[in-house]
């Protein structure tokens, strides 16, 4: 037992003496993993790399995954790549490291697409490149818009039903007493659920002082959206066009941030890219339901599909007062990620809705139910 006891006390200090030296050996390894990969080195490059990952700080494993994935990428291993890139994101995502998400965001892009064929998002060059009122697809961004109710002013209290019915004249589409519903295809490219974890703001204006800025800015703007509900005999997406109806609310430390979307339109689509329309009302209100600012905006957001599940957007919003008045115009771009690809929604209501509708525009052929089912449930 007392050998025993020796070797173990002698391989604890041998450990112990060692710390000091690993603990600052990662950064090394990184240093020669980059010299390597230069050198065409690849399996050498991935085995120091490995072993920094192993010793560094946790702070430090978002980084050191990304130079792992671009090794991996040039070295013709794809899926390692991208596998890489999934979990260094995550890292980027909890540190809140805006600059290594946007490396990372690039990178991923780079995996779908050959360098030379991608976009680059770059700075406008001047005003009138960047002024959102600049048409996309026939739409532009209006000067002004209808004033809101003097009811949903700063200092009454937001509720979400009355502020509806308050609001149902702005609602775009609306017609009295009717309870059919609008359809309209979602590209196959375009549906499933995408997340994004950040935008890059490329420019900014304030319409009352005229002042210009490009701060090419990555923040933290976290979200999610399904695209797609029920699908077509054939399998395609369809969505209904929704009009009037209000976002998830986003919690802060002291208020809450809610929108009633009015108007949200697709003007343009096809196999490789989309633009969509979107108009709505803003309130900030305390925890206790006071609401402390009233805003619009409209948002004209172009998608663009660089293949293999992500897309590249651009946003162009302007924002207005209550009075309908625009305050400031700003573009953002951002990298979207499909988390999974279409996935049609149970419900036999809504495959009837989509059905109806088909048959209506004489699409009876790609309806999900068959036509005597719906006919007899019309009746």
């Amino acid at each position: 037992m007392a050998k025993i006891s020796k070797l173990t006390l002698a391989l604890s200090l041998l450990l112990i003496t060692q710390l000091p030296a690993l603990s600052h050996s990662w950064q090394e390894d990184d240093a020669s993993a980059r010299a390597l990969m230069k050198q065409g080195k690849y399996d050498e490059a991935q085995d120091a790399l490995l072993h920094a990952l192993a010793n560094c700080p946790p702070e430090q494993r978002g980084s050191v995954l990304l130079h792992l994935s671009i090794v991996q990428r040039k070295s013709g291993n794809m899926e390692g790549a991208r596998k890489t890139l999934m979990i260094a994101k995550e890292h980027a995502s909890k540190e809140r490291n805006a600059d290594l998400s946007e490396k990372i965001d690039r990178e991923i892009v780079k995996l779908s697409v050959p360098a030379r064929e991608l976009p680059e998002v770059t700075q406008p060059d001047n005003d009138q490149s960047a002024d959102p009122k600049i048409l996309h697809a026939g739409v532009q961004l209006l000067d002004n818009l209808p004033a809101v109710s003097s009811k949903l002013s700063p200092g009454n209290r937001l509720d979400e039903r009355q502020a509806a019915e308050i609001l149902k004249d702005r609602i775009q589409g609306a017609t009295p007493n009717s309870t059919a519903e609008t359809w309209r295809r979602v590209p196959d490219w375009r549906a499933g659920l995408w997340t994004q974890s950040m935008a890059t703001n490329v420019y900014t204006k304030d319409l009352i002082t005229g002042l210009v800025a490009r701060p090419n800015d990555t923040y933290l703007s976290e979200s999610e959206h399904f695209k797609g509900e029920c699908a077509d005999s054939e399998g395609h997406a369809w969505e209904r066009v929704k009009n009037g109806f209000w976002t998830v609310p986003t919690k802060h430390l002291a208020t809450v941030g809610n929108a009633f979307v009015t108007k949200k339109v697709c003007v343009e689509t096809d196999n490789s890219h989309c633009v969509e329309y979107t108009e709505a009302i803003s309130f900030t209100s305390t925890y206790h339901g006071m609401i402390t600012e009233t805003y619009q905006s409209a948002r004209l957001t172009r998608y663009d599909y660089v293949g293999d599940g992500l897309y590249r957007s651009e946003q162009r919003i302007r924002r207005y007062d209550a009075a309908g008045r625009p305050v400031s115009d700003s573009v953002h771009t951002s990298i979207g990620t499909r988390s999974y690809s279409f996935r049609p929604v149970r419900s036999p209501a809504l495959d009837l809705s989509l059905s109806a509708y088909l048959q209506s525009h004489n699409l009876g052929y790609l309806s999900p139910v068959p036509i005597e089912t719906t006919s007899s449930a019309r009746r």
